[in-house]
């Protein structure tokens, strides 16, 4: 068991996604084999648009079917792996549900999904609920306690983004009480994590004046 889940964990780091690390269900097998799926489908996919014009039409739809066919199978995994509890592979499942790649999946199978991989503590699923729910200057958003809670949880899990954007609405007063403190401290905290808006941010605000920090970004 050791070495499957260190070959999932390696594999995730090569791919670059978001998601929960501590994701260690039954239902990693599952996601593992949804990735695999998911990248013979890409592949081919990239086959088809490089042979462009020199294969017949009637080649193209069955090269496009066995695309088709393996995304399809991808979704099924991710789905198997979400039913086990792989937090992972619920946003995955969603993704792929409702990108048009495979078959369209209920919004409310979605929303149900999105919902699995954020209580997962899978970050981008935690992150649509603030970025597909407010608008860009967050002085609206369909529901704005579920947007802070989210947001506070992605901070938690080390999002240098939503500690940026946490500190944003602290400095402004948008969504939460204005809180200079708590501002400078999320924006630190971003910048820990990498994010160079959250430095410039800083150095603006200390530019003509010291606010004080107190080291919570919550």
């Amino acid at each position: 068991m050791k070495t499957i889940a260190l070959s999932i964990l390696m594999f995730l780091l090569i791919i670059n996604i978001s998601h929960a690390a501590n994701d260690i269900s039954s239902g990693a097998s599952w996601y593992s084999k949804g990735l695999s799926e998911e990248k013979r489908a890409s592949g081919m996919n990239n086959k088809l648009e490089q042979l462009g014009e020199k294969i017949t039409e009637k080649e193209s739809r069955e090269f496009t079917e066995k695309v088709n066919n393996h995304y399809n199978q991808a979704l099924t995994f991710y789905l198997k792996g979400a039913e086990e509890g792989s937090a992972i592979s619920a946003w995955k499942a969603a993704g792929l549900g409702s990108s048009g790649m495979a078959s369209q999946l209920s919004d409310e199978k979605i929303k149900t999904l999105i919902l699995q991989a954020a209580k997962g503590n899978v970050i981008d699923a935690q992150m649509s609920f603030v970025l597909d729910n407010c608008n860009a200057q967050y002085t609206e958003c369909k529901d704005s306690k579920a947007a802070v809670f989210w947001l506070k949880k992605a901070t938690k899990n080390g999002s240098g983004v939503a500690a940026n954007i946490l500190g944003f609405l602290y400095e402004h007063g948008r969504l939460v009480n204005k809180n200079m403190a708590a501002s400078i401290s999320c924006y630190k905290l971003a910048s820990e994590e990498g994010n160079k808006e959250a430095q410039n941010n800083i150095n603006r605000l200390l530019k003509n004046k010291n606010y004080p920090s107190n080291n919570k970004c919550e």
